[in-house]
Parts: structure tokens; sequence; C-alpha cells
């Protein structure tokens, strides 16, 4: 049904044209619907062609029971698809959805998609002007400009811009960036070792919400277990109440610090009394004493005892008889403490 309709020919399957200007529909094996007008060059393709709009162009030797289904304008290069992969476009300008692998489904809803190729799987793209979207399994990209996906699997993509995509993860907000897992089983705090659960893997991926530069908070995250066994996120109540109990053992250890420096300072003041007592017992230990019958004696002595000093003045005396005899000393040391002592004796 239409005008200008040209080279239609070899094919080997029911073909319906609705609309101008088709041309070059040839050698296809599976049934062939064309909707709209100036199609070219849909050839050698061995599944259902199934196009509805205008100006799509070049579906050419997509493998066997490998349906195309094509919705839109100016969408082209459909190509090379191998057997049982299954195509769907949806939008305008798509282009070079090629080489795609068996049993894969590769989905484009959206305008100017471009390069999307060699992918397995379930790869399905909503958005626009993403491009070099190749060689990945399993992806879902939602969101616009993305470009050079490669290689990755088993990955979801909610966002616009995005870079550094890795596989088993998920990137999520505007130009937002992958980054591969970093693996932390335990640390080690002040001298003990601390196992942590829940250690990350390259195979479970991350979860990425921004990027260098372009960090995001994340609102409204409910309370999650804390215990040596949890894996939960915690939110910033539980932070704060993890620092009230440090502020009030920091005041504890602060008065703590304050006692001992207290302690401290009373044994510096014993110490220093000890040597003292230390000197001022070796200066009055040495003092002369008087020892014939009759005799009296004053003598003056020194004493040192660690860091101490001291002066010791004595006076003593024997009685004529020797039966009697009798001492008194005074001393001073560096610690400003005096002392003195007397004594008396009877000798038989």
């Amino acid at each position: 049904m239409g005008s200008n309709n040209t080279d239609v020919k070899n094919n080997e399957s029911k073909i319906i044209f609705v609309g101008d200007g088709n041309n070059q529909i040839g050698e296809n094996s599976g049934p062939v619907n064309v909707f709209g007008s100036d199609k070219s060059r849909i050839t050698k393709n061995e599944g259902v062609v199934s196009i509805i709009g205008s100006t799509n162009e070049i579906i050419y030797n997509n493998g066997k029971n490998s349906p195309v289904a094509i919705v839109g304008n100016n969408n082209s290069d459909v190509t090379g698809n191998k057997n049982k992969a299954k195509v769907n476009v949806y939008g305008n300008g798509n282009s070079t959805i090629a080489r795609n692998e068996e049993d894969s489904v590769i989905t484009v809803l959206g305008d100017n998609n471009k390069d999307i190729n060699e992918n397995s799987g379930s790869v399905s793209i909503v958005g626009n002007n993403n491009t070099g979207v190749q060689s990945n399994k399993n992806l879902v990209i939602v969101g616009h400009n993305n470009e050079d996906i490669r290689n990755v699997s088993d990955t979801f993509i909610l966002a616009s811009n995005v870079i550094n995509v890795q596989s088993n993860s998920v990137v999520l907000g505007n130009a937002s960036a992958g980054k591969a897992v970093t693996e932390v089983s335990n640390q080690e705090m002040a001298g003990t070792t601390y196992n942590f659960a829940g250690v990350a893997s390259q195979d479970n991926g991350s979860v990425s919400v921004g990027a260098e530069g372009k960090e995001r908070q994340i609102h409204y995250v409910a309370a999650g277990e804390v215990s040596a066994t949890s894996t939960d996120a915690v939110n910033g109540s539980q932070l704060h109440a993890a620092y009230q109990d440090i502020k009030l053992n920091d005041a504890r250890i602060s008065n703590m610090e304050t006692k001992v420096d207290r302690i401290n300072g009373r044994i510096d003041v014993l110490n220093k009394q000890i040597h003292a007592a230390g000197a001022t017992s070796m200066a009055m230990g040495n003092l002369v004493q008087a020892y014939r019958p009759g005799q009296n004696s004053t003598t003056v002595a020194l004493g040192h005892y660690g860091d101490a000093s001291a002066i010791a003045f004595g006076l003593s005396t024997v009685a004529d008889d020797s039966k009697w005899g009798a001492k008194i000393s005074f001393a001073a040391n560096t610690e400003s403490e005096f002392g003195a002592g007397a004594g008396l004796g009877y000798f038989w």
C-alpha cells in the first residue's frame, strides 16, 4: 500500500508495506512489516522485522529467530545481531545497534542513542544521547548523555553523565562516578585488631551516589542495628549518641588525669622531703661526740642525699666521773626544714 516501492525481491516470507518510498527490501526469510515511508535496505534478515515510522534504514543481516521492532523515525544501522537476539527500538535517531550476542534482549527507549554493540543478556536503555554501550551483560541505563559504558555486568544506572562504571554496582544521580570496591575486613586501633562483618568484594559491587567534588548527602536514614555482626547503615542520631558517650568518657579521663597530676605532684613533694630528711639524718649522724671524762665538744657536719643537702650543729659533754653524757644537735636542709635532737646517757 503506497507508492514508489522498489527492489522488493528474493524474500521468502510475507512482506507488508504501508507507506511510500520504501526500497531495497530483499532476501529476508522472516516476515517484514513496514508502516511508514522512506525505508531502505531492509535486507537479509532471518527473523520478524516490524517498523513503524519514517526514514528508518539499514536494517540488515539480523540472525535467525532474531525479531527486530522499530517504532520511530530516522533509526538506522540495526545490523548483524546474532541468532535469537531480540532488538526493540522506540524513539528517533537511534543508530548502530549491532552485533549483539545470541539470546540477548536489547531495548532502546529514547532518541539519538548510538553504538549499542556486542552486548549480551538483557540490556535496556531509557533516555537520550547514550553512546558507546558495548560488550556489557545485563545492564540497565535510565538517563541521558552516558558515554562509554563498556565491559560491565549486572549493573544499574539511574543517572546521566556518569563515568567509571563498575560491574555488579548501582550508580545514582547526575554526574556520579563508579569506584572499584575497597575490601576492608579488619582495622587495628590502639594495638587491638577489630574484625568487621560484611566484607565488601567486587563480586558484590557498590552503590555510588556522587563523585569526587560532587558528594551527596543521604537523608531520612532509619537507625540501624549497632552490633558486632551488624551490616546496617547508621544515622546521625546514632553517631551523636556515641559522641556524647565519648565526651562523657573524655571528661572522666580528664578528671582522672587531674587527680593523677595531683598525686604526681604530691609524690614529687614527698620525694623532695625524703631526700631532705635523708640529708638531715646524714648531717646529724656525722656530728662528732665528746668521749673522755670532763670533755666537751662543739661540732658541725654536712649531709647530702638525692638532690637535697643539710647542715648540722651539735654540742656534747661527758661528766668528770665518766658516768654521764649528754648531746644536743640542730640541723637545716635545702627544703627549708629544720630539725633538733637531744640525748642523755648513763655509762657503767
